[in-house]
């Protein structure tokens, strides 16, 4: 007999490991070899992670930067980058002290979306990450989608990295929602996973991870970077249809190191490449200048202010040069986190109904197999005292048939002639019987 209760316990893990993809083989202590970071913007916390380089430079979203219609950079922002406890368990706070926007960013299209910050120039360069020069994604055991969070800005108190695993080679349909990733696939990523907001913004929506981190042989290097959301018919609050996608580092060692003119960790040892050689220019093989798709809705910036989603189009593109500064309403937060645990609810409650059925199934093949039993090897069951068993589902009592002499014994008087036999010819008939 199945163990029912076992099989419904698995399909739960089954259906909840279904929902968030691959069991990560990450820990957070792995996260700690890495130092994370996130932008401040006037005093507030946006959504905008860094991929910290070292302890003098880090690189963010072109977009989350505000400028002025010019493009010039807007001198009225102060911007500071607040670092984690990784790598040196000493978090930091520094101003930035010069940004620069890839020449190659295009605000419409959102390709080469990547902005160097400098801060800390007078101090020593007292860590480095590992920024991957590669976009062979083949080069990984395991990609990991994470969210750096400051629970508490002023006093620079941390939450704990959030973080999804991912697939290497995990196909999604990222392409119907995207026309750059159809043409620049090899040059970016995409998941569909989100996390919930930070502490100190629960109101807001899921946002998605801003990082992308790739795990080889234990060893993590920072690979990806936030570039843009697509959504359709909708918002992150209200529709689970969305692909969030990132812009892949590797070819962009060569622009990294133009900016801040000095060599950087880029785990030489890991990937005996030679960055010199890459173009300090590199852009994306992109030819569209749109993002437009029917019925989507592109997110990108920071998220913590622009909760609806900027779709590219006249209407909105001064709002993208702007660095989506615009304040907006943040939706209700019951129904924020509705959304959040949605995808999990279903996916255990059909693993658990398909279990239960195949439950079901079993249970009644073997209740007609016993049944089948009972009725088929009836005659086995018959003993040499029929008068005291019983016979058949119905537990019905038969009667005994006549007992006989050995020898055959009859009145040949008795029988009727009717029968068209003459009785002397029956009795001779009779008398040769055994």
């Amino acid at each position: 007999m199945v163990n029912c209760r076992l099989v419904v316990a698995v399909a739960v893990l089954v259906g909840i490991a279904g929902v968030h993809g691959l069991v990560s083989r990450a820990t957070s202590d792995q996260l700690r070899q890495l130092k994370g970071g996130v932008l401040v913007k006037d005093g507030r916390q946006t959504s905008c992670n860094l991929a910290v380089i070292d302890s003098q430079a880090a690189l963010t979203s072109a977009d989350c930067i505000n400028v002025d219609e010019s493009g010039a950079l807007n001198a009225t922002t102060a911007y500071a980058v607040y670092l984690d406890d990784g790598l040196d368990g000493k978090p930091a706070k520094y101003d930035v002290e010069s940004i620069d926007i890839n020449p190659q960013f295009n605000a419409t299209n959102l390709v080469n979306n990547l902005a160097v910050l400098q801060f800390n120039s007078k101090g020593p360069v007292s860590f480095q990450n590992v920024i991957a020069p590669t976009t062979d994604f083949s080069n990984w055991d395991e990609l990991l989608y994470v969210r750096y969070s400051l629970k508490d800005v002023e006093a620079m108190e941390w939450d704990a990295p959030a973080y999804a695993s991912d697939w290497v080679n995990y196909e999604y349909n990222c392409q119907d929602l995207s026309v750059v990733y159809m043409v620049a696939v090899d040059d970016m990523m995409c998941t569909n996973k989100l996390t919930p907001p930070p502490a100190d913004n629960l109101d807001a929506c899921p946002v998605p991870y801003e990082l992308v981190l790739g795990l080889a042989s234990g060893n993590i290097s920072i690979i990806g970077i936030y570039m843009m959301s697509a959504v359709k018919d909708g918002d992150l609050c209200e529709n689970d249809a969305q692909y969030s996608y990132y812009t892949a580092l590797g070819q962009y060692c060569g622009y990294i190191r133009s900016v801040i003119g000095r060599d950087f960790d880029t785990g030489y040892d890991m990937f005996h490449r030679n960055t010199s050689i890459q173009l300090a220019n590199y852009s994306m093989p992109v030819d569209t200048f749109t993002l437009d798709v029917a019925n989507v809705v592109n997110l990108h910036g920071d998220l913590f202010v622009n909760q609806t989603g900027i779709p590219l189009s006249e209407d909105s593109e001064d709002s993208a040069e702007d660095g989506l500064d615009s304040e907006s309403e943040s939706t209700d937060s019951a129904k924020s986190e509705g959304s959040n645990h949605k995808s999990i609810i279903i996916g255990v409650c059909v693993s658990v109904g398909c279990l239960l059925l195949i439950c079901a199934a079993l249970y009644y093949w073997s209740w007609r197999r016993r049944q089948g039993k009972r009725f088929v090897g009836h005659e086995d069951m018959l003993t040499a005292e029929l008068g005291e068993q019983t016979v058949g589902a119905n537990n019905v009592d038969h009667e005994l048939p006549p007992v006989y002499e050995d020898s055959f014994q009859c009145d040949v008087n008795a029988i009727s002639t009717n029968g068209g036999h003459k009785p002397k010819e029956t009795k001779e008939k009779l008398e040769k019987l055994p």
